[in-house]
C-alpha cells in the first residue's frame, strides 16, 4: 500500500542487540533478523559513543504474515444495511438519513464511522469501460455524491460486491474486474469493501487467490480502504491476516440460532488468528426492532453485544438506524463494553467454562458459559457470564419426548465422589502401554450403560472442535502402528495431565462445549488430575485444571446451576475490583459471581482489574 518500503526496528537486547525489521510494502507485513555488531570507543569530550553494524537476514516474500493497509488496529464499527433494509430501500435518500442518524444518536461520536451499502446498489457495467453502474433510480447521481455526503458528516463510507461473476441477488459482481473496481471506488471515496462468495468456487486456494486479488487491488489504489472477506467459512481464519482486515467464519445471523452458532460452535476456536490489522468477522449485530428484517429479544441483543465485544468482532449495527429504539441505542452506546472491543492490544476472548443440558435442537443450546477476554493493554480482564437456557413450555415438552439413546455428552460438575457418573475406570492393554480407554457405567440420569461406554472421538473427525462424547459402547484399543483413525478413536494418552489423542497427540480432551477437541496448548480446560476413589483403585474422578469441578458422563443432576463462578486464582491474583460494566456497580473480591434466571438469552459483563 505504500509507495515506500518503510521500515519498523525495535532493540530487544545488548551489547549484542537482535533487531525485528519489518517492511511494509504493497500490503504484505515481511519480517527479517538483524544482528547489531557493537564496536565502543570514547568520543571527543570523554562521550560514550558506540558505532553498531548492521547484519540482515532476509526470509523471501513466503515469510510474508500480515496484510498493512493502516486500518482496522481494532474491530470495525458502524452501520450496515443488509439486515435493515435487504434489498427494499437501498437508496441516495435512504443513505443520507441513515447518515444523519448515526450522527444525532451520538454513535459516530462513539467509534461507530463506516457507513456501509451492502448489495442491491449496483445495476450494470458500462458496456465500453466495463466500470461498475449503480443503480440509476435508487442513485441519480452516482455514488460519489453518496460517499461525499457521508464524508460530510465524519463518517466514512463502504461498498459491497461479491468474488464471483454476481453477487448474492445476482447484481454485477467483481470477478476479472478487481482493479478496476477497486480504482473506482477509490475514486469514489470507498472506505471499506466487503467482498461476499456467492456464485463462486469453494475450492479453498482459489478462493484465497481470488481474495488476493482484491486485496491486492485495493493496495495499489494508494487509499486506505479496510477490506472485510466475508466467505462464511472457518478456514478463511489461518489466512485470514494475510488477505484481508476481516474475514467471515460463519454464516448470516439471522436468529438466536445464528448468535449461538457463530460465537460458541464457531468463533471460540479461532481466537489465535485474531490481533490488530485482522479480526474473526461474526456478522452484524441484528437488535431488537421487530421492524427488520431479522431481530432478536432485547434480552438476546444485548448478549450478542456483549459477546461481540469480548470477541473482538466487529461492532457493525445492522438493526435500523432510522428507528432505533432506546433499548438498542442504549446497548450500542455503553462506552465501557465498546472499550472492552476496542481493547488496542486485540485479544479474542476464549470460554473457559461451560455448563450444558440435552436440547431438542442444536441451533438453539441450553447453556450456561463463561468467556474470558485479556490481558487487555492495562492487564485488565473482562468477563461475561451467559445463560441460555430455554424454559418455554413447547421447549420442555419436546426436551421430555426427546431421548437419543446415542447422545452421551460430558460436561463438568461439582465434585462428589458418591456421584457414579463421575466415575471412571482407566484401562489399558499390555500390547499398547501408555495408551488407554476412559470408561463409564453410569450417566447422570442414572441410566446404566452396558457394556460399558468409553470417551470417544465422535465421527472419527480429528480436527480442531470435534466433539468428544460417550456414545457408544467401549470397544479393542487398536493394534500398535494402527493407521485406522476410527479404530482409534476411543484411544487416548496421558501426558503432562493432558488427555491426547493417540491417533493425532497434537489434540487434546478440552472441556469446553462440552467436551471437544482442541489444539494442545496446556490450558486450564485440558488439563485434568486422577483422583482414586476408593481403596481398590480402579475407579476414579477426573479433577478438572480449570477448577470447574469433574468431568461427568451427562449434565450434572438439578440440570443448570444457579450461579455462575470465577476465581480470580484462576488469573493467579489474590483478589480484584470488579466493575459491572451494565450497572457501574464497582467491588472487590476473590472472586465473581453471576446468578442469571434461566432465560434463552441473558448475560453479565464485568471488567476486572488486578487487586493484590
Amino acid at each position: 500500500r505504500h509507495k515506500t518500503p518503510i521500515l519498523e526496528v525495535s532493540v530487544l537486547s545488548t551489547p549484542f542487540i537482535r533487531l525485528e525489521l519489518r517492511s511494509f510494502v504493497r500490503g504484505y507485513v515481511c519480517e527479517c533478523t538483524t544482528m547489531l555488531a557493537t564496536r565502543h570507543s570514547i568520543g571527543r569530550n570523554g562521550i560514550f559513543v558506540s558505532a553498531m553494524f548492521l547484519v540482515v537476514g532476509v526470509w523471501g516474500p513466503h515469510r510474508c504474515a500480515a496484510l498493512d493497509n493502516g486500518v482496522g488496529l481494532t474491530p470495525a464499527m458502524g452501520y450496515n444495511t443488509w439486515d435493515d433494509f435487504r434489498c427494499n430501500g437501498i437508496n441516495a435518500s435512504n443513505i443520507k438519513l441513515a447518515a444523519e442518524a448515526m450522527v444525532r444518536q451520538g454513535l459516530s461520536a462513539l467509534g461507530y464511522r463506516y457507513l456501509s451499502v451492502d448489495d442491491c446498489w449496483a445495476k450494470s457495467r458500462d458496456p465500453t469501460t466495463g466500470v461498475i453502474q449503480p443503480d440509476p433510480v435508487a442513485f441519480p447521481h452516482g455514488m460519489k455524491e453518496v460517499a461525499d455526503f457521508v464524508h460530510s458528516k465524519g463518517l466514512l463510507f463502504g461498498i459491497y460486491t461479491d468474488r464471483g461473476e454476481h453477487t448474492c441477488v445476482g447484481r454485477p459482481g467483481s470477478q476479472g474486474y478487481e482493479e478496476l473496481d477497486a480504482s473506482t471506488y477509490a475514486e469514489w471515496g470507498v472506505d471499506y469493501v466487503k467482498e461476499d462468495s456467492c456464485n463462486a468456487t469453494g475450492d479453498h486456494n482459489a478462493s484465497f487467490a481470488q481474495y488476493g486479488l482484491m486485496r491486492d487491488a485495493l493496495n495499489k489504489t494508494g487509499r486506505r480502504i479496510y477490506f472485510d472477506l466475508c466467505g462464511w467459512s472457518s478456514w478463511y481464519a489461518t489466512v485470514g491476516k494475510t488477505l484481508g482486515n476481516a474475514w467471515r467464519v460463519g454464516y448470516d445471523v439471522n436468529n438466536w440460532g445464528g448468535v449461538m452458532n457463530n460465537a460458541l460452535a464457531v468463533d471460540k476456536d479461532l481466537a489465535q488468528f485474531a490481533g490488530p490489522g485482522g479480526w474473526n468477522d461474526i456478522d452484524a449485530l441484528i437488535g431488537s426492532n421487530p421492524k427488520t428484517a431479522v431481530h432478536l429479544t432485547q434480552p438476546q441483543s444485548r448478549t450478542q453485544f456483549n459477546l461481540w465485544a469480548l470477541l473482538s468482532a466487529q461492532l457493525i449495527i445492522g438493526g435500523s438506524i432510522l428507528e432505533l429504539n432506546p433499548w438498542d441505542l442504549e446497548t450500542y452506546t455503553n462506552t465501557d463494553v465498546i472499550a472492552v472491543n476496542q481493547d488496542p492490544a486485540g485479544v479474542q476472548a476464549k470460554l473457559v467454562m461451560q455448563y450444558s443440558q440435552q436440547s431438542p435442537n442444536p441451533y438453539d443450546p441450553s447453556v450456561q458459559q463463561i468467556w474470558l477476554k485479556g490481558p487487555m493493554h492495562n492487564g485488565d480482564y473482562a468477563i461475561a457470564f451467559v445463560n441460555t437456557t430455554n424454559t418455554s413450555a413447547a421447549y420442555v415438552e419436546e426436551l421430555k419426548a426427546m431421548r437419543d439413546e446415542g447422545d452421551g455428552d460430558v460436561t463438568l460438575a461439582e465434585c462428589d465422589s458418591r456421584a457414579p457418573a463421575q466415575l471412571w475406570n482407566i484401562t489399558s492393554q499390555p500390547a499398547t502401554p501408555g495408551v488407554v480407554r476412559v470408561e463409564s457405567t453410569t450417566r447422570s440420569d442414572g441410566s446404566k450403560l452396558t457394556p460399558p461406554h468409553c470417551l470417544e472421538i465422535r465421527g472419527c473427525d480429528y480436527s480442531v472442535g470435534a466433539h468428544v462424547d460417550t456414545s457408544y459402547g467401549c470397544k479393542a484399543l487398536p493394534p500398535p502402528g494402527s493407521t485406522d483413525g476410527c479404530a482409534a478413536n476411543m484411544a487416548w494418552r496421558m501426558v503432562d495431565g493432558a488427555l491426547k489423542a493417540e491417533f493425532d497427540l497434537s489434540l487434546c480432551l478440552d472441556i469446553i462445549g462440552g467436551g471437544t477437541l482442541a489444539s494442545c496448548d496446556g490450558s486450564r480446560t485440558q488439563q485434568w488430575t486422577i483422583q482414586p476413589v476408593g481403596t481398590t483403585g480402579s475407579l476414579v474422578q477426573l479433577v478438572s485444571g480449570s477448577g470447574f469441578g469433574c468431568l461427568s458422563n451427562g449434565p450434572p443432576s438439578g440440570g443448570a446451576p444457579a450461579t455462575l463462578s470465577f476465581d480470580m486464582n484462576g488469573l493467579g491474583w489474590k483478589a480484584a475490583t470488579i466493575t459491572d460494566l451494565w450497572s457501574k456497580q464497582v467491588t472487590t473480591g476473590a472472586s465473581v459471581s453471576a446468578s442469571l434466571p434461566a432465560a434463552n438469552g441473558i448475560s453479565q459483563v464485568f471488567r476486572l482489574a488486578k487487586l493484590s
